[in-house]
């Protein structure tokens, strides 16, 4: 196939590729639905739908994203920006829908949905006093650990209640151990927001 291309003029491919773009452009004029081009059918709207598919979420969305914010950019231009807590223009739609001045800030943050009248063993304990962008620290669920360490017979130290079949001392800990955070496993990716 590469040799067969590699025959043909660049001329002849050129006129091939605006012979088909006016058929499509002539068929998207007269709303046909589809157009057949030597037996292979393109669906115009089909190929509208793809196209702008980023840009049909409303305002407001939140998406994950391998692309760095340069390369959003380049492709989606302004619609889409880093969630980084920075300020937004009040000509932005993001502002007239929403009154908020500032983004959210979701670098380095997990997102956690809002109960929104859940009430079961999964709901977010705080929900009830959370609103839409608010943050909440790390936490441990209360609980407790003991530590015993038995006392020997003889020695000077007694138990509880002074007999030595219960010479138990219930002092030290079990020291540090863990990381710098609390944190389930997770993958590292972008996170925007749809502005306009």
């Amino acid at each position: 196939m590469d040799e067969l291309l590699k025959k043909i003029p660049v001329s002849i491919i050129a006129i091939c590729i605006a012979v088909l773009t006016v058929l499509i452009s002539y068929a998207v004029i007269r709303g046909n639905s589809s157009i057949d081009i030597w037996g292979i059918k393109i669906d115009p709207k089909q190929i509208s739908e793809q196209t702008s598919m980023v840009t049909n979420f409303p305002v407001g969305t939140v998406i994950a994203s391998y692309l760095s914010p340069q390369q959003m950019k380049e492709n989606y231009g302004d619609e889409w920006v880093l969630a980084n807590g920075d300020d937004i223009s009040t000509k932005a739609a993001f502002y007239t829908i929403t009154g908020k001045t500032k983004l959210p800030d979701l670098r380095g943050m997990f997102i956690r949905g809002l109960n929104v009248n859940r009430n079961d063993k999964y709901q977010d304990p705080d929900g009830e006093n959370r609103v839409i962008g608010d943050y909440q620290d790390d936490e441990f669920q209360e609980h407790n650990h003991s530590i015993r360490t038995a006392g020997v017979w003889g020695r000077s130290f007694k138990g509880e209640n002074g007999s030595p079949n219960t010479a138990y001392e219930k002092n030290g800990d079990t020291g540090i151990k863990g990381g710098k955070e609390t944190r389930s496993k997770n993958i590292a990716l972008y996170y925007y927001i749809k502005i306009r």
